[in-house]
């Protein structure tokens, strides 16, 4: 599986499916911090990324990471809606 990662200067964000995140049982666990556009959700990095990081590797999922960095300012992700459950 591969996991996008996008960053800008101030912060960083993990991309994965909202249907992943409800799969691991981790929908309610979200903190506003995250962001979302349809389908996707963007985990900030400090507590959102790490539950469900963990959670996959707990689940037996190997995944790779893919980085995306905004060298011109704001990352789109600041631009997206704040996550809602």
């Amino acid at each position: 599986m591969l996991i996008e990662n996008f960053s800008d200067a101030g912060h960083s964000w993990y991309a994965a499916q909202r249907s992943t995140i409800v799969s691991l049982g981790l929908l309610d666990k979200i903190s506003r911090y995250s962001y979302q556009k349809d389908d996707v959700v963007y985990l900030e990095e400090d507590c959102d990324a790490g539950l469900v990081l963990s959670a996959l590797t707990n689940s037996g999922v190997t995944f790779e990471t893919h980085h995306h960095k905004s060298n011109a300012g704001d990352s789109f992700v600041r631009s997206c809606n704040r996550f809602s459950a």
